[in-house]
């Protein structure tokens, strides 16, 4: 049986990480990967930060809402001095907007598959 190791990274276990990556009309299994990923981040050491934190799924949301529930997680994001990429983050128009704006800002992006292995 093969359990899936976490790689330590080589960060500040100090900082405070913000989890991005699919959401809008997906399945729970994209959100059950968020609460993962902060699971595995604090057993690390980090402070992860999920836009799952904002309350409701963002599939329940209208266009309009959307972006609003989207202008919430990017002010979340900015509290953050890492980024971390979920599994099909590149399939997310929000994700890829969070991470264009972490590059932007010089914040350290990693990536859910740098931190796993088998």
């Amino acid at each position: 049986m093969s359990i899936a190791k976490i790689k330590t990274p080589a960060v500040n276990k100090l900082k405070v990480v913000y989890i991005s990556g699919p959401m809008r009309y997906k399945e729970q299994e994209y959100y059950d990967m968020f609460n993962i990923a902060k699971k595995k981040l604090k057993d690390l050491g980090y402070d992860p930060r999920s836009p799952l934190d904002l309350g409701k799924l963002i599939d329940d949301y209208n266009d309009d809402q959307y972006y609003e529930i989207l202008g919430k997680a990017l002010n979340m994001m900015l509290e953050c001095r890492v980024i971390m990429m979920l599994p099909k983050w590149e399939d997310s128009n929000g994700a890829k907007i969070e991470r264009g704006l972490a590059i932007a800002r010089g914040m350290e992006v990693l990536y859910w598959e740098d931190l796993c292995n088998d």
